[in-house]
């Protein structure tokens, strides 16, 4: 019994070897030309498939993993992709369009679940014009790209189909003028980036339209004279303002008369004047 087990144990790397041998496939057309070409491993579809046909440089190849799943199916010109090409990837992904040369060309379209993602164009492997972007097939962005791939404008849209933002970005980073809506497309907010951060002045509105505050950013922080406003559109107050923080005068304001003053230093305040006159002594004095 014990020489038995022994021998199949033996054999059975043996067996599972010769289970696991690759297969070249070809055949011909009649005149001797090739007209498949194809590997298998266990029956299943590996490494790639080639059609051929006669007096054409072309043939269309399909790509498998080791486990016989296809990645790739689509024309060829001596090895290089050239023509219609459908990918395919994990989680039901896959995209489709056209190779020149290796390089993708043309417009392109991806899909999640057969749900379009996203479609545009390609020049020389490098996205350019316009591409759409897509969640549960509800347009959610808009590119425009300019000289490179790094640089774009874009519009970035609700799931309701309103416009949210739009604005540039330069090197994958928001840069220049942006705008920012509500969801009943009135202008929110509007100002200047750098490098993906808040640089310059800025104006933050209202739900009907009207300014609530304005003044200068500092990469990404509040500086210097900010104004505040009520909701009729009168001015409230206006601060100095450092990295984000009170740090200097706040002058109040009624009926656009100044009622009174304080004085913040990082941010806690360290002196108030209960009416204008004292305010505008002191005032006077430390600004001679």
């Amino acid at each position: 019994m014990i020489s038995r087990l022994a021998y199949i144990y033996i054999f059975l790397p043996f067996v599972v070897l010769a289970q696991q041998k690759e297969v070249l496939h070809q055949e011909y057309f009649k005149n001797g030309e090739l007209q498949h070409e194809w590997y298998t491993l266990n029956k299943h579809p590996i490494k790639y498939w080639k059609t051929f046909y006669l007096d054409s440089v072309n043939y269309y190849q399909r790509n498998y993993t080791s486990l016989g799943k296809i990645t790739s199916e689509g024309w060829y010109t001596k090895n290089l992709k050239n023509g219609y090409t459908i990918e395919y990837y994990k989680d039901s992904c896959s995209s489709n369009g056209h190779y020149q040369n290796n390089l993708k060309e043309k417009t392109w379209r991806y899909y999640t679940h057969q749900h379009l993602d996203s479609v545009g164009d390609y020049h020389i492997n490098t996205p350019t014009k316009n591409w759409f972007y897509y969640q549960n097939n509800q347009l959610v962005c808009e590119k425009r790209y300019m000289n490179n791939s790094q640089n774009y404008t874009v519009k970035n849209y609700r799931k309701n189909g309103t416009l949210e933002a739009e604005g540039t970005y330069i090197n994958h980073q928001k840069n220049g003028y942006w705008k920012f809506y509500s969801k009943l497309q009135v202008l929110k907010t509007s100002g200047n980036f750098k490098n993906g951060l808040k640089e310059g002045y800025w104006h933050f509105y209202s739900d009907e339209g009207k300014v609530l505050e304005q003044g200068d950013f500092k990469e990404n922080k509040k500086t210097k004279w900010w104004s505040f406003f009520n909701k009729d559109g009168t001015l409230s107050h206006k601060c100095e303002l450092k990295e984000n923080l009170l740090h200097g005068y706040c002058i109040y304001y009624s009926n656009n008369k100044i009622v009174k003053g304080r004085y913040y230093k990082k941010g806690v305040k360290t002196k108030e004047w209960k009416d204008w006159s004292s305010f505008r002594k002191d005032y006077n004095k430390l600004n001679d």
